[in-house]
């Protein structure tokens, strides 16, 4: 997969030059196969999908991926160092097989735990049933979660080590939600080691 750059100090031109290649594109690519862009973040990609949709009136079939997995593609559609490249994205990039470790987590820790007092009142209500939405509260929370721990792995390298280690962190150790993150957090890793050690 080939990348080709355009510059600009501005955004709504680079949106401009992006909806003429998609025009073009439309002429020779099979409209069945979904065209995939790379955005640094949700914002950017909910912002390019308006802006597309007022220069084309309609569009479609469009897979906006983050940078982090736009990269691992084209590292992997190289061919080269097939094993490495596997090792590194299966962990840290699928964001649904990390959902689904999220969900397994909220599933069978104990909820009713102080740390997780925020997501317990979520997901169940004062006399301790599930509230009537939650099977939709629970995998939304669990692909909230899963993007969030992909983040910081990325980009909060220092946050995880602190959470890995037991360390006291300065900046999140006083914040509900993160103390939260950090159980859920700690809790899979803790299986996936016990699990790695089974075998």
């Amino acid at each position: 997969m080939a990348a080709k750059l355009y510059f600009s100090n501005r955004i709504e031109k680079l949106a401009d030059r992006l909806a003429d290649n998609l025009r073009l594109s439309c002429k020779i690519v099979d409209p069945f196969t979904p065209i995939p862009i790379v955005v640094p973040n949700a914002n950017l990609a909910k912002w390019l999908q308006l802006a597309l949709c007022r220069r084309r009136s309609v569009i479609f079939n469009l897979q906006l991926i983050y940078l982090e997995e736009g990269l691992a593609r084209m590292i992997s559609s190289t061919n080269r160092l097939p094993e490495a490249v596997d090792a590194f994205s299966a962990p840290l990039l699928d964001v649904d097989q990390r959902a689904l470790q999220v969900l397994f987590a909220l599933k069978n820790m104990a909820l009713d735990q102080p740390a997780l007092a925020p997501i317990y009142a979520y997901l169940f209500d004062q006399n301790g049933f599930k509230r009537p939405d939650y099977p939709l509260r629970i995998w939304q929370l669990s692909h909230r979660l899963a993007r969030l721990f992909q983040e910081y792995e990325y980009h909060r390298e220092e946050l995880i080590d602190h959470w890995l280690k037991d360390k006291p962190h300065a900046e999140t150790d006083l914040v509900e939600s993160a103390l939260c993150q950090r159980a859920i957090y700690r809790w899979i890793q803790q299986r996936r080691e016990a699990i790695s050690a089974d075998t």
